[in-house]
C-alpha cells in the first residue's frame, strides 16, 4: 500500500473517531498535539483557537505517524515522491 494511502486512511480514521473538521485534522501541527493531556490545542479552527479533548484511540494513531522534521504539519497526504507521478 502506498505511503499516500495510508496517511490517508490514518486521517480517515481520525475523523472517525474525534468528530473534527477535514481540515483539522489534515492540518494538524505536532506542535498542537498534547499527548499527556490527551487533547489538540488548535492555533486556528472555524472558530479560532481551540482545546479538543482527544482519546487514547486517536493519540495511538497518532502515535504510529512518523513525524517529518521538515514539516510541522503531522500529516503530508501527497508525499514529494508521490507528485512526480
Amino acid at each position: 500500500m502506498k505511503a499516500a494511502t495510508v496517511r490517508a486512511l490514518m486521517v480517515m480514521r481520525l475523523l472517525a473517531l474525534t468528530g473534527c473538521r477535514v481540515g483539522e485534522v489534515t492540518n494538524l501541527k505536532w506542535s498542537e498535539v498534547d499527548f499527556e493531556g490527551r487533547c489538540w490545542r488548535l492555533e486556528d479552527s472555524k472558530t479560532g483557537a481551540s482545546v479538543r479533548p482527544i482519546g487514547r484511540a486517536a493519540l495511538d494513531v497518532l502515535g504510529t505517524v512518523e513525524p517529518d522534521e521538515r514539516l510541522p504539519i503531522c500529516f503530508q497526504l501527497l508525499a514529494a515522491r508521490d507528485r512526480s507521478r
